[in-house]
């Protein structure tokens, strides 16, 4: 049993790192820890969702990829005697036809084509696609839009289009993933 009624992403991620800030995040409804960085984060997430007053961020969203829906909420069931998990992933951007998962990222760790085609998040995006749409995504992207902070204010490096990384998960991968979930939920 999980205190929300599904089990995602950031759930996993925070008991891996702590358990202690899991039960505090999400048992006993303390605030979540954040940091600059991470609202700035935020803050560009939603600005595909609607508009924001920031021009910095306004411009630089239109040199990201376009994708049919923003924040696409996906659910799937993960099975697991004797119940089954509900999952939730939210993919920053979709394209049901095409069938690529689109994320951004900004911030200052730098990413690299080997960072991307290990990364868990994108597996678990990969992993839920599969359940629920019964395929593998054709394409998985990941723009990553770098920034500094500088005179305590989160600026964004700006040299033109985010960093573009493709890839894709392999059904060996999801298993994988699968066994990772499955132990974070146990």
């Amino acid at each position: 049993m999980t205190p929300k009624p599904h089990l995602s992403y950031s759930q996993i991620i925070l008991f891996e790192r702590s358990p202690e800030a899991y039960a505090n995040a999400y048992i006993l409804n303390q605030e979540k820890y954040t940091t600059p960085k991470m609202e700035f984060g935020k803050t560009f997430a939603e600005a595909f969702l609607k508009n924001t007053e920031d021009l910095e961020i306004e411009v630089a969203k239109y040199h990201f990829l376009p994708f049919q829906k923003q924040e696409f909420e996906v659910t799937a069931i993960i099975p697991h005697k004797p119940t089954q998990i509900t999952f939730k992933a939210v993919y920053d951007g979709y394209t049901r036809k095409m069938a690529p998962i689109g994320e951004r990222k900004t911030g200052s760790m730098v990413w690299n084509q080997k960072m991307v085609d290990k990364d868990f998040q994108l597996s678990v995006y990969a992993y839920v696609h599969w359940l629920r749409f019964k395929k593998l995504p054709k394409r998985i992207t990941l723009e990553w839009l770098p920034v500094v902070v500088s005179d305590g204010e989160i600026k964004i490096v700006y040299e033109g289009a985010p960093f573009l990384f493709e890839t894709t998960r392999t059904l060996v991968q999801c298993a994988d993933t699968h066994k990772r979930i499955v132990r974070a939920y146990e």
